[in-house]
């Protein structure tokens, strides 16, 4: 399964002509097997008898977690788990039982108010609220932790509040003084002086960006290894290599919290662990059935298991936020002609290639750069209708004769990972079917993304992934198609794409006043893109998690497209 909210590193070089991330609400797709274990809701409901009152839910997963400091935390699993530690300004609301969501206030005591149709925005904060530690939470304490956000040292994590509050793009953090633009009027009101229109910043809020953090418990980088709490669980112990344990918290109320729970004792995370141990853990139900795999997908050795009946029964199956495509770098004359490049879309195998990636349970294919968890882009029509799962060589064909183009030879960029080199050599046998000479250009994956966003590479398709930041379209297409200032060594829009028809819809998506008002610019971006072929969606990335026969309460999020424990519970048989 892919762990990062992205795929790609963006700075915020990229956004000199306000590339913006935002979102709002929507619901799953179907899929096979379940996306919930068991009886809960969004706030979490199952009646006291269902519950083991001494539960411990135990967690385990393959990679240690990248970072629990909240200004840092910035992949999806690692979204996931802190939700059950940290609460942001504003929240997800998310219903298991159809996948929808809405935002929600969260620390905030009520969504903000703007008056000036979105570059500033006020907060009120929950009286009552206190840290893991009992000190009282202040506004103050949501402007340090957005401050720190911007430090230097303070690596990783997202960074609207620099790219959108006004005078922070050259701040560097609390030491060097407060940002001008957080204002804290008194202790539950916080105001954001933004220097354009951000009608997506209620939603930017449920980032971890805006976490309180208290100034005298900050001990910098060294934070990630003890953050101070204020959710419904804090961290008992925290080995950062191989082990975290959470108990409850005694300073959480339920009163106050619409969407947690504290229906378990402890939540244990094992971290560092190989896939195999993973999944014979899962699959033997182990450690009483209270087991769930968090992070990963079954091994591709194992994968098929999850069809049988008795796995099938306790796998969560859902889609992630993750879209891959085939970024067309107009380098030849060639590729600068639209039926040239849908010729290549045609040409395609999507079923030759689902098969050497892990099976139609880990992906599918899609004609559209959104996932269809967002709103707006649920039943995104067929562009090519006549595609097919096995492609249309015949189509390609004809596409190509009457654009004038024979013996097309084109090069494919792509990681030298055993994966992406059998997806290149399926793409390779899929072209040939159309006279189509496909080049595959491996690079090493540690340098794939520093080399394929170089302006300089001669590179006529390159593999490219994305997943959103929050859930809107804001956070897809400006990153990966906006032109002009967007084009720089280090871009995320690898076809290098600078086209007017589509920078002035990003213009007139950004400029919105709303989330809401935004989304008819995304789509018809969305519709042009693929319509036009200027980039070609592959497929979408889904996931299964196996989880053991006591685990309830547990879904794959809407949102972020993987395992949420944040209301699970342990049922007592």
């Amino acid at each position: 399964m892919i762990t990062r909210r992205r795929l790609l590193a963006t700075t915020g070089a990229m956004i000199a002509s306000a590339a913006v991330v935002s979102a709002c609400g929507g619901s799953t797709s179907n899929s096979p097997g379940t996306t919930s274990s068991g009886s809960t809701s969004a706030s979490g409901a199952p009646a006291a008898s269902d519950i083991n009152a001494n539960g411990v839910l135990n967690l385990e997963q393959i990679p240690a977690f990248e970072h629990l400091d909240p200004q840092r935390v910035y992949v999806n699993t690692s979204s996931s788990f802190s939700r059950l530690m940290f609460r942001p300004l504003m929240g997800w609301k998310e219903n298991p039982a159809d996948g929808t969501y809405e935002l929600v206030p969260d620390l905030a005591s009520a969504a903000p108010t703007s008056p000036d149709g979105g570059k500033t925005w006020t907060f009120k904060i929950r009286t009552g609220m206190k840290f893991s530690d009992g000190t009282p939470i202040t506004a103050a304490d949501v402007k340090y932790g957005v401050e720190r956000s911007m430090d230097p040292a303070i690596t990783n994590g997202a960074q609207y509040a620099k790219l959108y509050l006004a005078g922070a793009d050259k701040y560097t953090g609390p030491s060097k003084g407060p940002l001008a633009s957080i204002v804290v009027a008194d202790a539950s009101t916080i105001t954001f002086k933004l220097k354009q229109v951000v009608g997506s910043w209620p939603q930017l809020c449920t980032l971890y960006t805006f976490v309180p953090v208290p100034r005298a418990k900050d001990t910098g980088a060294a934070y990630d290894n003890m953050p101070v709490t204020n959710a419904s669980y804090k961290i008992q112990s925290y080995n950062t290599k191989s082990k975290i344990v959470l108990i409850k918290d005694p300073n959480w109320s339920k009163a106050t919290d619409q969407l947690r729970s504290q229906n378990v004792t402890s939540v244990i995370c094992t971290m560092g662990l190989d896939e195999a141990r993973v999944d014979n853990d899962l699959f033997s139900d182990t450690n009483g059935g209270t087991n769930a795999m968090f992070s990963d997908d079954p091994s591709a050795a194992d994968i098929s298991k999850v069809n049988t009946p008795a796995i099938k029964s306790r796998t969560l199956f859902g889609s992630t936020i993750f879209v891959y495509y085939l970024a067309v770098q107009q380098n030849q004359p060639a590729l600068k002609n639209e039926k040239v490049r849908q010729a290549i879309l045609y040409a395609r195998n999507p079923k030759a290639t689902i098969q050497v990636s892990g099976g139609p349970l880990l992906l599918e294919s899609v004609q559209s750069f959104a996932p269809k968890s967002l709103k707006g882009f649920e039943n995104v029509a067929d562009t090519y209708p006549d595609l097919g799962p096995e492609g249309n060589p015949e189509k390609a064909k004809q596409l190509l004769s009457e654009a004038g183009v024979t013996n097309l030879k084109i090069t494919y960029a792509h990681s030298n990972t055993p994966k992406q080199t059998q997806g290149a050599q399926a793409l390779v046998a899929a072209m040939a079917r159309a006279g189509i000479t496909l080049i595959p250009q491996p690079i090493d994956k540690d340098a794939f993304y520093t080399t394929v966003s170089t302006l300089k590479n001669k590179y006529d398709l390159v593999f490219g992934g994305w997943g959103y930041d929050i859930p809107d379209g804001s956070t897809i297409f400006p990153p990966i198609f906006q032109g002009g200032a967007n084009l720089y060594d280090g871009t995320s829009n690898l076809s290098q794409l600078d086209d007017p028809a589509i920078n002035k819809l990003i213009d007139q998506g950004l400029k919105a006043p709303t989330a809401e008002a935004a989304l008819p610019f995304w789509q018809q971006c969305n519709t042009e893109i693929v319509k036009r072929a200027l980039v070609i969606p592959t497929f979408q990335a889904k996931v299964a998690q196996v989880y053991g026969t006591k685990v309830k309460g547990a879904y794959i999020s809407p949102v972020l497209g993987t395992m949420d424990v944040t209301n699970a519970y342990i049922s007592p048989t």
